[in-house]
């Protein structure tokens, strides 16, 4: 996945790149911040309203089943084909990250990685969040 538009900081000339962190069970993930379009926190949207069935990033990302909640939050996502609702459990809110806190997925984990969408991590301090391509995320990808 290409990043886009890097803003530079004029402290220095690090590069870096918005991410919208968010939660599923227990598991921090990170999509660029220029995928969502609007976060519906805790907002009750009737799925008429949407005109589609919103994503379940818990089944998307095989978290375990017993994880398995009403996710309140939405994520809408502007892609090629129209828009894409993603349900989350949580939005931490939104990250500069400098690429140097970007890593590739580890080869291993590359080439056993179950999602195409998933393309790298993050160093958040203490934390690892998984990076994710939301405009590419397919259901049932193996």
């Amino acid at each position: 996945m290409a990043m886009k538009s890097p803003k530079e900081n004029s402290e220095s000339s690090a590069q870096l790149f918005e991410f919208i962190l968010f939660k599923v069970a227990d598991f921090l993930f990170g999509a660029p911040a220029e995928q969502v379009s609007r976060i519906h926190n805790g907002e009750k949207i009737k799925r008429e309203e949407l005109g589609q069935t919103p994503l379940d990033l818990g089944k998307a990302f095989y978290v375990p089943k017993e994880t398995a909640v009403a996710r309140p939050c939405l994520l809408e996502v502007k892609t090629g084909t129209g828009m894409k609702f993603f349900e989350v459990d949580m939005v931490e809110g939104l990250t500069r990250l400098d690429l140097s806190q970007v890593r590739k997925l580890p080869p291993l984990i590359a080439s056993l990685k179950a999602n195409r969408s998933f393309w790298g991590l993050a160093l958040i301090g203490n934390r690892i969040a998984c990076l994710v391509d939301l405009e590419t995320l397919e259901m049932g990808e193996k």
